[in-house]
């Protein structure tokens, strides 16, 4: 599975997955609730989403596998994520908190932020979000609220450069470990055997 920011060629996907994991997981089984509805189709179109992406006011990431893409999700630069949507093909496989693991990671090392938040749309998804470390920014919502705001920490993570070790080289310390070893072993055996 890649993980990886968006190139803007992708963006007409990553709406058609938005599109078809919204009408499969939201809209079939909330018919009556036309104002998240519209709210959604406002904002999903590919233009919108472009014109985010091109003011950097939105970050998308994506994940693929193979050459298939997966799942998106995105954040605004003030630390909203506003978008995650898994193809149902995908679910289960810890892909969505990889994606918002990805999200907090770039809020703290890129953008400077201690917290990002979600609003947990349909509530239902709220108790995922606690699970993958999200609490509610208020005590008390009301049940017929459209969503649940969230919020997380945001992730420092130091990355380092991986080196590549020479062969000969790992030959050396692999057989440099062995002796030690061995001659700690046979000073062992010898200790024990004059006592």
């Amino acid at each position: 599975m890649e993980i990886r920011k968006i190139k803007r060629n992708e963006i007409p996907d990553a709406c058609r997955l938005s599109h078809m994991v919204y009408e499969i997981a939201i809209r079939r089984n909330r018919p009556a609730d036309e104002q998240t509805h519209k709210f959604f189709y406002e904002y999903m179109t590919e233009e919108n989403i472009s014109s985010c992406c091109d003011s950097g006011e939105l970050i998308i990431w994506v994940a693929f596998d193979k050459r298939f893409m997966a799942a998106v999700c995105a954040m605004t630069k003030s630390g909203h994520i506003t978008m995650l949507y898994v193809h149902p093909h995908f679910l289960r496989r810890r892909i969505a908190k990889k994606l918002v693991t990805k999200a907090r990671i770039y809020a703290k090392m890129e953008l400077g932020l201690d917290m990002v938040t979600v609003n947990a749309m349909p509530p239902e998804t709220a108790g995922y979000f606690r699970r993958i470390g999200f609490t509610d920014i208020n005590q008390y919502t009301a049940p017929d609220a459209l969503f649940i705001p969230l919020s997380a920490k945001s992730i420092k993570q130091v990355e380092y450069e991986k080196k590549k070790v020479p062969a000969p080289v790992l030959l050396g310390m692999s057989l440099g470990g062995t002796g030690v070893v061995f001659i700690c072993g046979m000073i062992y055996c010898i200790y024990n055997a004059m006592i």
